[in-house]
């Protein structure tokens, strides 16, 4: 019998460090909001290059195309945009971005990394409908 009530005191806790583990919040991944002014985050597609873009309120973002992705990080001041992320190191492209209706347009200020150059600059941006 103490046999017994040891092995169900084992699994009990293993099961209790598993669900501990397991749920959601238990890590602070939840970075606070950018200031962001007036751009919009969301998710915005351009059928014209194939690509999405993910604006995250907390000032990150993912892209995604056919054959290449980034992550990275965004901030605005104005009318004026600067990300860096993970495909093109650590340079920092800006660009003045308009917002209108649901088109989001970038604008060339100075950016070194001609990956993301080709993909933004100067194309529209259509805001997806969130479920």
């Amino acid at each position: 019998m103490r046999v017994y009530c040891r092995i169900l005191f084992m699994i009990a806790f293993v099961l209790l460090l598993i669900m501990s583990a397991c749920q959601p919040g238990t890590q602070n991944s939840a970075l606070p909001e950018a200031s962001l002014g007036d751009f919009p985050p969301g998710i915005f597609q351009n059928p014209t290059v194939n690509w999405t873009w993910e604006f995250r309120a907390d000032g990150t973002y993912f892209a995604q195309g056919i054959f290449k992705s980034e992550r990275g990080t965004f901030t605005v001041t104005g009318d004026q945009i600067s990300m860096k992320g993970d495909h093109c190191g650590e340079i920092t492209g800006t660009y003045i971005w308009t917002y209108e209706g649901k088109a989001l347009t970038f604008n060339l200020l100075d950016d070194n990394c001609m990956d993301r150059r080709v993909v933004i600059d100067n194309d529209s941006w259509f805001l997806t409908p969130q479920n």
